[in-house]
């Protein structure tokens, strides 16, 4: 029987995973027209993400039972109140898209606010909710 140690589970994770989205991309490149072949370039892609993830968890050891005890923090009223600050300024800042919209789109920067609101709002609910879970 071949014995795996823990640093080849890794490479051939690493191995595996570097297989999947090389066949990936291929699927994506070659499928432009066809939605199945594409489809299945973006799962394939998916599960090299998952194997990376499990080659680097695969190269870590037995975690000791005291760093496991750790306590989580869970964010505080301040971090909600500007969450919801945030939130509130992405369909504030799409009214004031559509209203440049109607009087014909002529204004750049009610698109960059918007963009701009989106993106910060997006990344800090992420980062709230990653630290909340």
């Amino acid at each position: 029987m071949i014995r795996i140690t823990r640093r080849s589970k890794r490479y051939l994770l690493l191995a595996a995973a570097f297989a999947f989205v090389a066949a990936g991309m291929v699927g994506i490149y070659l499928g432009v027209n066809n939605l199945a072949l594409r489809t299945a370039g973006m799962l394939a892609c998916v599960i090299s993400t998952f194997l990376v993830r499990a080659s680097v968890a695969a190269g870590k050891g037995e975690v000791p039972q005291s760093s496991m005890e750790t306590v989580r923090q869970r964010p505080g009223s301040r971090m909600w109140a500007i969450a919801l600050v945030l939130v509130a300024t992405v369909p504030t800042t799409y009214w004031l898209l559509y209203r440049d919209a109607l009087n014909g789109g002529k204004e750049v920067a009610p698109l960059y606010l918007f963009v701009a609101a989106v993106l910060v709002a997006a990344s800090y609910l992420g980062y709230l909710f990653a630290k909340y879970f």
